[in-house]
């Protein structure tokens, strides 16, 4: 099995400015996201917040044995965009669903993050995805979407017929849609 959870994964992201170590002890102490997110919104940008946020959902990911869905929000969903976006940018749908994903996280809760961060039009791409390949659980039949994909590639880059990725292979808006999510997490409590 192929762990693709740290797709970026970084020390720098743990030495960065201040904000960033406090915010760490912050957490590391129970302190709870809201609290996190509202010392990081005033000065942090998209980027950044994002960045130490994913930090904190792999750390907590590793304290839960490496499943996503034994996480509790925003972290799962953190995680899940994080991931899937680093992955599907690198190497479009073929990539993301040619490795398992630890503990075959199931293709339905990717596309659930992505409806709750506000990106519908990706969601219905991975679900058309998975439709087309015509499996039951794939994500536990790792040979049948490799076969499948090898079947259906259509061009030297990879493409897989019936797979429609413009939605999301490069979407500069998912990271931003993120950023607002979990800031709009902040307004809710």
């Amino acid at each position: 099995m192929v762990a693709c959870w740290r797709w970026d994964a970084s020390d720098r992201l743990r030495r960065q400015a201040a904000w960033s170590r406090v915010a760490f002890r912050f957490t590391a102490v129970g302190i709870d996201c809201c609290l996190f997110v509202k010392l990081m919104n005033a000065t942090m940008d998209d980027e950044a917040l994002l960045e130490n946020l994913s930090a904190e959902a792999f750390e907590r990911l590793e304290k839960v044995g490496s499943d996503p869905l034994r996480l509790t929000e925003p972290w799962k969903t953190i995680l899940l965009i994080y991931s899937a976006q680093g992955v599907i940018d690198n190497g479009g749908f073929a990539y993301f669903f040619e490795n398992d994903w630890p503990h075959h996280t199931p293709y339905d809760e990717f596309a659930s993050a992505y409806d709750r961060i506000g990106e519908p039009e990706v969601s219905k791409a991975i679900r058309n995805a998975v439709a087309a390949m015509g499996l039951a659980n794939p994500e536990t039949r790792i040979d049948d979407r490799r076969a499948y994909i090898e079947n259906n590639t259509i061009d030297q880059y990879g493409a897989v017929a019936g797979w429609i990725e413009d939605a999301i292979v490069g979407n500069e808006s998912v990271m931003s849609s993120l950023a607002s999510w979990i800031r709009s997490q902040n307004q809710k409590t």
